[in-house]
């Protein structure tokens, strides 16, 4: 029986080896499809700057998260904001996280967090909760607004709070504009 194993294991760790960060806005902009709260950059409005990092798993399960941080200035981010608080549908209430509470973790999810000087919600649910995500930051003082979008297939419950995903996503802190 071990001998049946130990092919499956090594298999599974070369597999899971396959993680990729990209930086490069072209990537971002070949991108096939948008999911919520991602749009093509044409989308966006006057900016001044933009940075995407991507990052991508390939294993037994697959994960991939995007991060598209962008910067305007004071007047632009006003209207950007009200135009994506207008027109994007987010949670309100605590999510109820069924395995989490089974396992004994933190069983409701607050839609509304704030991390590193980001206010961030938790847009409405349209796929399967927890394996795909999308979150859309704010930050007032910097004018910066950071969309994130967080896809593992292999994912049953958030042990945490929602902060947890954003590290899973490589989420480092901004202290100035881009």
């Amino acid at each position: 029986m071990l001998a049946l194993a130990l092919p499956i294991v090594i298999i599974g760790v070369l597999i899971a080896t396959n993680d990729v960060y990209d930086y490069d806005l072209d990537h971002y902009r070949a991108m096939e499809r948008y999911t919520e709260p991602l749009k093509p950059l044409d989308q966006l409005g006057e900016y001044e700057s933009v940075s995407f990092m991507g990052y991508t798993e390939a294993g037994l399960s697959y994960y991939e998260s995007v991060i598209l941080c962008v910067h305007y200035d004071p007047s632009e981010y006003l209207r950007q904001r009200q135009a994506i608080l207008d027109t994007t549908e987010f949670e309100q209430e605590p999510i109820y996280d069924r395995l989490a509470d089974k396992e004994g973790f933190q069983t409701y999810k607050n839609p509304c967090f704030e991390l590193d000087g980001y206010s961030f919600q938790l847009c409405k649910i349209e796929y399967l909760y927890p394996k795909d995500l999308g979150f859309i930051g704010f930050n007032d003082t910097l004018h910066n607004i950071v969309f994130v979008q967080f896809s593992d297939s292999g994912i049953d419950y958030i042990a945490g709070d929602f902060t947890e995903i954003l590290d899973e996503c490589k989420w480092e802190k901004r202290d100035e504009p881009l």
